[in-house]
C-alpha cells in the first residue's frame, strides 16, 4: 500500500470564549500558527501546511516496480 499526505494552509474558528484554552493547547503542543484574528465574536487560526496533514490516501498498489 502506499500512503500520500496532503498538506494545505488550514483555518479554524473559536468561539471566544474557547479561545484561552484553544492558545494553552497550542502551546503545549508546540503547534504554530500562522496568524491569529480575533473579532468580537470568534477568533480564526491560520496554521501552516507544514504542521497539519488535512487528507491522507491509500490506495492498492499492483504491479510496482520500484
Amino acid at each position: 500500500m502506499i500512503t500520500e499526505l496532503y498538506y494545505g494552509t488550514i483555518k479554524m474558528v473559536i468561539e471566544k470564549q474557547l479561545s484561552s484554552d484553544f492558545d494553552a493547547v497550542l502551546k503545549t503542543s508546540g503547534i504554530e500558527t500562522l496568524s491569529r484574528s480575533e473579532g468580537s465574536h470568534a477568533v480564526e487560526y491560520e496554521f501552516s501546511h507544514g504542521n497539519v496533514p488535512f487528507a491522507m490516501r491509500i490506495e492498492r498498489v499492483r504491479n510496482f516496480n520500484g
